[in-house]
């Protein structure tokens, strides 16, 4: 997949996918966060999405990104491009009366489009599968707990592709912080 379709990923992921409370309390939403890598070294944002699937505490997530930076062992500029998809699960804990708390588990796999840029108009693409555990916290930060903090730790591992003289990939960890909104009617 060409990173000249991100606006269809993009598209997609806003109307699928991220998190979701017990089957009493589904919700739809979308994300937006900042995120940083190690493994190695990158910064950037992505936008999320899910949708409950009903009777069940799971949702279905689709996430899209784009991150900037470079890989440990070589100097030039890469620009990543994520396509996930997969499972969250969200469990509902109400720490007080009016407040509850988000914390969820998450299962995702997709591809990473790796450019490096070698000149201003020459680069090398190449996509690598990725496999993502991951977990979160969501807290409320509205009255209606529709508007949310997501703060979220990812574990990652990218097949290793020959890219120019490197193969980047392996085992690698992600932070990102976002803000999280609920819509849609309650799934049961």
């Amino acid at each position: 997949m060409g990173i000249r379709r991100s606006f269809v990923v993009v598209l997609v992921s806003l109307l699928l996918a991220p998190a979701t409370a017990r089957a009493d309390r589904h919700f739809a939403d979308v994300a937006a966060a900042g995120f940083a890598a190690k493994g190695s070294n990158y910064k950037g944002w992505q936008v999320s999405g899910s949708w409950p699937i009903p009777r069940a505490e799971l949702s279905l997530v689709g996430t899209f990104g784009r991150y900037y930076g470079h890989e440990d062992d070589d100097p030039a500029h890469h620009t990543l491009a994520t396509y996930i998809i997969g499972l969250r699960y969200t469990h509902h804990w109400k720490y007080c009366e009016k407040k509850d708390l988000l914390p969820f588990v998450q299962a995702l796999g997709g591809a990473v489009d790796n450019v490096r840029e070698l000149s201003g108009d020459l680069a090398q693409v190449r996509t690598h599968p990725i496999a993502i555990l991951g977990l979160g916290i969501q807290p409320s930060i509205s009255g209606n707990n529709k508007i949310r903090l997501r703060v979220q730790a990812d574990a990652f591992y990218r097949w290793e592709r020959e890219l120019g003289p490197i193969e980047p990939g392996g085992i690698g960890g992600a932070v990102s912080l976002g803000v999280v909104v609920q819509f849609g009617p309650e799934f049961h």
